[in-house]
């Protein structure tokens, strides 16, 4: 099981190789989810991929943010130089970039990163499909469904074990970008969960966002027993002191295959820990005692802790010089014919010769003589293996022919190539699909919100566990006229997805044509089911080659991402029907963890509090996800843009409604805007980040 280590600068890059990692990676100066990290680039980024090649460690690169049609030169360019320093992989989230990355270079191993969510079996093979040979799981997913993972996945599964956990899952949530254009997912989070928030109806303001650490130190036996692949140490924004600690922790506990004691798990919570840690998600266990915040003040034995580590790191400096190349000689001196020496490296073989060896006058050449110079390869940067010498008898070569032979010979073999072919070809595109008309959808939080005109719609999405709830509704709204159709629950995955396939038969059953997916692990129970899926704003689609790969996994029509600008969505090569969520609360967070359950206790029958609010007195809507105990935190504005004339002529093949604290009368006053009819501004309203982008 590799151990793999964060890397946010060259000092803790070298404090990971010296602690004893099996890969460390880091990020070059863009398209890398920590923006803020001092990351890599030009001749840092060549050096650090050297000397973790000098030091036997693997150098994974991070280019795991979304990326817009008019960066994808940029990218492209940037990927072209990691193939040329011959990393080791790349972790990417955006499916555009998964795309490309099959025909620009077929060899380059790829890791889906935990931002891509692929949480299920079904969205393992979505990664595999599109090239991945390893996955990130998701950091809320317990050990026994990790263990299920590594049982059947498609493809290498990696997991964290040490360091900050999300509030939201990874890739889910939008809080850092619609407060301040800040982007989690194009890498610039400014952590807004750590922040205070109370719950609407009183109580003072917690840190009820803010999760502690994870420390799996003790579950480290079991991953490995399971079948992980590499557990992995977040950190990227840690001292170079925290990287060296936490790796040299997790290095003597797998090589000694042991649990840690109390002093040492005490140890790194003294280099970084927020109120303690948890192993919450892994035991399958949320709740309030899995939050907690970092002390700011600093006491005595964090500073003792860091200098320790200091001289740990110094103490165990790695080697900075060229792992050598091992080299098979083979000698052979006849006589009358000139001495020769073939060297053989990485199946590359070359031959020298030297002059033709005399009859011996006093001591002839032996053996020993021979293996003992050409065994002396000290400083070139190769080592001999194994060395066979066919020496005539009687015959003479003095030793400096020998050492010629040698140096002539290592100097001709070829230098060791790490480059990864690149073939400079970019996947097609396939035909776009002309916009002649725009459908709307409407997606209701419950069948009680539907309206009387929403016959008018194209299609009605409603929960989907309400078709086997709500049976007599649902039959009335279709034989009302309304078509459609049902929206999986966000956060599914592979635990829920017999109940997930089982309702939506019964949804087919009921009439429904079409299905939300917020998780491509979705994807499949849909076709399955005989459902259309159209992706939701949660696939992240960012640029025309991520709209593509929807298309070839097998999506009927997906929603733009909620980040993009009006520009960037007019300018997306549309294959696929493309539309864009036009009105509602954008869900700003889906989550493991019950605001309710933490703050209030749970009685079993949900009792969710309406709102969360944060410091300046903004009310943002709670919900269920479905009917798990899964919340999805909304947008204290609410989306509309149907009197924005950007928003008229934007080329889209459909818009979508989505409805949350809305009555009846009120979804019916929207739906009846957006066809055209009427005024429906909130009250508080915004444009999102169509009109002002994200950074």
């Amino acid at each position: 099981m590799e151990i793999l280590s964060p890397a946010g600068s060259p000092q803790a890059l070298y404090a990971a190789v010296a602690s004893g990692a099996d890969a460390v990676y880091f990020g070059g100066g863009g398209f890398n989810a920590r923006h803020f990290a001092q990351n890599f680039e030009g001749e840092d980024m060549a050096r650090a991929v050297s000397f973790c090649r000098q030091n036997g460690v693997r150098s994974y690169v991070t280019v795991n943010t979304l990326v817009s049609d008019l960066e994808l030169p940029a990218v492209t360019a940037y990927l072209r130089e990691l193939c040329a320093l011959g990393v080791d992989a790349v972790i990417v989230q955006d499916t555009g970039l998964m795309r490309m990355l099959q025909s620009l270079a077929p060899k380059l191993p790829v890791i889906a990163s935990t931002q891509a969510a692929a949480n299920s079996l079904p969205a393992m093979e979505c990664m595999r499909r599109l090239g991945c040979t390893r996955a990130v799981a998701g950091r809320e997913l317990s050990g026994e469904e990790l263990r299920a993972l590594c049982q059947k996945a498609p493809l290498e599964v990696e997991a964290f074990c040490h360091g900050a956990l999300c509030y939201s899952v990874s890739g889910q949530c939008y809080l850092s970008a619609v407060l301040g254009r800040r982007s989690a997912n194009r890498g610039k989070c400014a952590g807004p969960c750590r922040l205070p928030y109370s719950l609407e109806g009183g109580g003072a303001a917690r840190h009820m966002l803010s999760l502690k650490d994870s420390c799996l130190a003790a579950r480290l036996q079991d991953m490995w027993r399971m079948g992980i692949g590499c557990v992995k140490i977040e950190g990227r924004m840690k001292r170079p002191e925290y990287v060296s600690g936490v790796t040299r922790l997790y290095r003597t506990l797998l090589d000694e295959g042991r649990a840690p004691t109390r002093r040492e798990v005490e140890r790194v919570g003294t280099l970084f820990s927020r109120a303690g840690f948890t192993d919450g998600y892994y035991e399958g266990r949320t709740g309030r005692d899995m939050f907690g915040m970092r002390d700011e003040r600093v006491p005595e034995k964090y500073e003792s802790a860091l200098a320790f580590e200091r001289a740990c790191v110094d103490r165990w400096a790695p080697s900075a010089s060229p792992a050598a190349r091992p080299v098979d000689f083979s000698l052979v001196v006849q006589e009358g014919r000139p001495a020769s020496l073939t060297a053989l490296c990485e199946g590359v073989s070359v031959t020298v010769e030297g002059p033709v060896p005399e009859a011996a006058r006093t001591r002839p050449l032996t053996q020993e003589d021979a293996l003992r110079a050409l065994s002396k390869t000290g400083g070139t940067g190769f080592t001999a293996t194994n060395i066979s010498c066919d020496i005539g008898p009687s015959l003479m070569l003095p030793v400096s022919a020998l050492n010629a032979l040698r140096r002539s010979a290592l100097e001709q073999l070829p230098a060791p190539s790490f480059e990864i072919p690149w073939t400079g070809e970019l996947p097609a595109l396939p035909e776009a699909v002309p916009v002649l008309g725009r459908e709307l959808y409407c997606i209701f939080s419950s069948v009680g919100q539907v309206p009387d005109n929403a016959a008018r719609a194209d299609c009605c999405f409603v929960p989907l566990h309400e078709f086997e709830t709500r049976q007599r509704e649902i039959a009335a709204l279709r034989d009302a006229g309304v078509t459609l159709g049902a929206v999986l629950p966000k956060g599914a995955r592979d635990k829920e997805f017999a109940r997930v396939s089982a309702r939506l038969a019964a949804a087919r059953q009921a009439g429904a044509k079409k299905a939300l997916i917020y998780n491509l692990g979705h994807l499949t129970l849909c076709l399955e089911a005989g459902l259309a899926p159209v992706g939701d704003i949660g696939l992240n689609v960012y640029n025309s080659q991520a709209v593509a790969a929807m298309k070839e996994l097998g999506l009927d029509a997906v929603t733009a991402s909620c980040e993009l600008s009006f520009p960037q969505i007019r300018d997306l090569h549309k294959c696929l029907p493309v539309g864009l969520l036009a009105y509602g609360r954008l869900p700003l967070m889906l989550s493991e963890n019950c605001p309710a359950a933490n703050e209030l206790g749970c009685t079993g029958r949900c009792r969710l509090p309406r709102s969360l609010i944060d410091r300046r007195g903004e009310a943002m809507p709670l919900l269920r996800d479905g009917d798990s105990c899964r919340t999805v935190l909304c947008n204290a504005k609410t989306l509309y843009l149907a009197d924005r004339e950007e928003f008229g002529s934007l080329p889209v093949h459909f818009v979508s409604l989505l409805f949350t604290t809305e009555d009846s009368a009120r979804c019916a006053q929207v739906l009846s805007a957006y066809l055209g009819e009427g005024e429906a501004k909130p009250a508080d309203f915004t444009r999102g980040l169509y009109t002002r982008g994200v950074l």
